[in-house]
């Protein structure tokens, strides 16, 4: 009981304000569990803030909500639920679940994490991490990560920047792409240092194992989001082709894609005001129509190449073509004040080209390190837009515009 009381004296700090919220998570036999994600909910389940206990297996969470619920998720382990009721809610007890460890049993070990200095690395090949699926359904389980929506973040410190094997990577989908047995570690960086940009809040570094001989490989995907309500719609298409030979990966992909998302909104409103013969009630009765589509391609082409264990480099290119986007809008109004008005709003927007670069080398040259990227970009946007008004009187406006970028950027970090 001494050292239990005396451990969570270790999780408390001594400018603990109220609005903080504390404990300790042990496993089954009290000894402390570190590690553990810890996510602060509101009572509708919606995600406030987040933290990883430390090695005693305690955590503290900033916040200035009230009513509450905290959920701890290990790999391993249930997921529990404990209301807050205070800045400090004690030990919480992780119970194992069993049908998970004796999958792990048969399958693979547990996974091992161990703070690194300002880092926690997390080794993925040959434990049941590995066997997750995709890289992204992998990471959602490691150590101090968790999915918000459609992104990852790092528990604390919100969406991170990826980099595999050295290289800073530029298109998310390369985490969908990438299979968790390909993987050899994941690194999570919860305080960056000054190699990285100041903007930066956390960074995730994975490793992937490295393959010997030849091969040749393809997927292809579809998915489509469809709001049954409203009738947005976005269908997309991709083929993903691979090709390794001994230490060198090339690889290309297309991606077809399209969205509809019609809109039909009506709108009374009543408006009193105050007038020399009495109260004026002006009605107005609103009706918008609203249609937008899209439709385009997206390409990339690259290779990695993965020299020794000390060098490596690649490139990737990439194009987006954004074809048949626009936008056509009605919008009819009746006011029993100002009478009746009638618009029409007809958009297009073009992207000619757009294209996206980027080589890299990392290596290691005696003691000294060496991180160099070299990006560019280049891209045109064309935006056509024109207003016709019928009501009350007719008229018509034009707005064109035409943008252009190119953007040359290297850094080196030594």
């Amino acid at each position: 009981m001494v050292a239990l009381i005396a451990a969570m004296m270790m999780c408390l700090t001594a400018d603990a304000k109220t609005e903080d919220v504390g404990g300790r998570v042990i496993d089954a036999k009290g000894d402390p569990l570190p590690f553990v994600s810890v996510a602060l909910l509101t009572a509708d389940s919606t995600y406030i803030q987040g933290a990883t206990s430390d090695v005693n297996g305690c955590f503290q969470i900033k916040t200035t909500e009230t009513c509450c619920i905290l959920r701890f998720s290990y790999i391993g382990y249930k997921t529990q639920y404990v209301d807050v009721n205070g800045s400090e809610i004690g030990a919480v007890q992780m119970e194992p679940d069993q049908t998970m460890l004796s999958e792990i049993t048969v399958k693979g070990q547990m996974p091992k994490t161990k703070l690194t200095g300002n880092s926690m690395l997390t080794t993925i090949q040959g434990t049941v991490l590995g066997l997750s699926g995709t890289a992204m359904e992998m990471l959602t389980k490691v150590p101090g990560m968790m999915m918000k929506g459609d992104d990852l973040e790092v528990l604390g410190k919100g969406t991170p920047v990826f980099y595999i094997n050295g290289r800073k990577m530029r298109d998310k989908d390369e985490l969908k792409r990438l299979r968790s047995e390909e993987i050899q570690s994941v690194e999570v960086i919860t305080n960056p240092g000054a190699e990285y940009d100041a903007t930066i809040s956390a960074v995730v570094r994975i490793k992937t194992v490295r393959r010997e001989g030849t091969g040749f490989g393809f997927d292809l995907m579809a998915a489509n989001n469809q709001d049954l309500a409203f009738g947005f719609s976005d269908p997309s298409s991709t083929l993903n082709l691979r090709y390794r030979h001994n230490n060198l990966d090339l690889f290309g992909m297309v991606n077809y894609w399209t969205w509809d998302s019609p809109n039909d909104l009506h709108i009374t409103q009543s408006t009193f005001l105050k007038a020399d013969e009495g109260i004026r009630n002006i009605l107005q009765d609103s009706h918008a129509r609203n249609d937008w589509h899209g439709e385009g391609l997206n390409y990339n082409l690259g290779f990695n190449w993965q020299i020794n264990d000390k060098h490596s480099l690649g490139a990737r290119v990439e194009r987006h073509d954004q074809f048949n986007t626009y936008n056509d809008m009605w919008v009819d109004t009746e006011n029993n004040l100002t009478g009746r008005d009638l618009s029409h709003q007809d958009g297009h927007t073009y992207y000619p080209y757009n294209w996206q670069s980027n080589a890299y080398y990392n290596g290691q040259v005696g003691k000294l390190n060496i991180d160099l990227n070299v990006d560019f970009l280049t891209d045109k946007e064309n935006d056509d837009d024109q207003i016709d008004v019928y009501l009350p009187e007719t008229q018509t406006m034009q707005q064109n515009s035409h943008t252009w970028s190119r953007l040359w950027a290297t850094k080196l970090v030594l």
